[in-house]
């Protein structure tokens, strides 16, 4: 199957990118360049930092990429570029997004102008299928949007519902909970979500690190709060699952950790990880001259919404639920170890 992919620069995109080489698709990534990058270079040295590739690394000839921006016209697409592809796309694949939580930013269009100009681009190449990644922290029902991102999100799935409906579209949503690192490598291009509290813990760890978790976070959001998280490889696979057995007949999809993460029994995996990792940047190295709780404080004005609710499964929406045997979802240290190494090696720095 060849298939249109956006967001291969990010955590989401690039996994689903690997998982979909691997299965045997032909890709074709839509990209930015990136300052003396080209947009092929950026994608290759992206895929490429992967470390999982197990002498496999020829599955990337299966990934090609095309010069676009989600914010322009047909996703910036030249003339020639759409002709060349026009009618051999089989699906798209929407794993662009912004991940903005704070106040109303620009780059939350992505999520809403841009998903249209994707449509708009995929019934133009006359693929009739798309796959869109959303999150499972949309609102439903009469719940009030508590972020402009979750707001950003929900009209962009109302804007595919539309589109799809007008123009004959088979369309399907996939939502996911809080993303991370792979389980084996915890490989990221990108420190989103979760990573701005481990980067905290692990860059103020002189100086918390001697201290009991409830010493420097909030108690009660510690003894009541939750995390959902889910590994990138289980929802590459997740994709390549839903490609191979499309059914449209299921439009909204949930994919979520059977298992809430409790905030305390987490904050102890994370010291007992940083605490093993003996590599965790210094305070004297001059980028934690701030107070700890001042900063932590930021973060959680953010992130607070999320760990005080689960994602739940909505009632308009079917459930993905993570595999068993060897692919069995669970809440342990060394995926969490995976993901603080990560950081730690490429020192909390995105490659590209």
């Amino acid at each position: 199957m060849t298939i249109l992919l956006t967001g291969v620069t990010g955590l989401v995109g690039c996994h689903a990118a690997i998982a979909l080489v691997k299965a045997g698709h032909d890709v074709v990534t839509l990209a930015r360049g990136a300052g003396n990058l080209s947009t092929t270079q950026r994608v290759r040295q992206t895929l490429q930092a992967y470390p999982g590739w197990n002498g496999a690394a020829t599955h990337l000839s299966r990934a090609s990429a095309v010069g676009g921006n989600m914010r322009s016209v047909l996703c910036g697409l030249d003339a020639s570029d759409r002709d060349r592809w026009r009618g051999q796309i089989e699906a798209v694949v929407n794993c662009a997004g912004s991940v903005t939580f704070g106040d109303r930013d620009s780059d939350l269009n992505v999520n809403t102008d841009g998903v249209l100009q994707l449509l708009n681009l995929s019934h133009d190449l006359e693929c009739h299928r798309v796959l869109h990644i959303s999150t499972a922290y949309v609102p439903h029902g009469n719940s009030p949007c508590r972020t402009p991102y979750e707001e950003s999100k929900l009209r962009g799935e109302q804007i595919l519902q539309e589109f799809s409906a007008k123009h004959e579209i088979e369309a399907v949503t996939l939502r996911p909970s809080i993303v991370t690192g792979d389980r084996r490598y915890g490989f990221t291009p990108t420190f989103n979500g979760l990573y701005p509290f481990l980067r905290f813990a692990a860059i103020y760890w002189g100086r918390i690190g001697h201290l009991a978790p409830e010493d420097w976070f909030p108690r009660s959001l510690l003894r009541t709060g939750t995390i959902n998280l889910l590994p990138a490889d289980m929802l590459g696979s997740s994709i390549v699952e839903i490609l191979d057995n499309w059914d449209a007949a299921s439009p909204i999809l949930t994919l979520i950790n059977p298992t809430d993460w409790r905030l305390d029994d987490f904050a102890e995996t994370v010291y007992a990880c940083l605490t093993a990792a003996k590599g965790c940047a210094p305070p004297e190295n001059g980028r934690s001259k701030e107070p700890p709780k001042r900063v932590l404080q930021s973060l959680l004005d953010l992130y607070a919404p999320y760990m005080e609710v689960s994602p739940g499964v909505h009632p308009d929406s079917g459930v993905i639920l993570p595999g068993g045997g060897q692919n069995a979802l669970s809440n342990d240290q060394s995926w969490i170890a995976s993901l603080i190494d990560w950081g730690i090696e490429t020192d909390w720095q995105e490659p590209i």
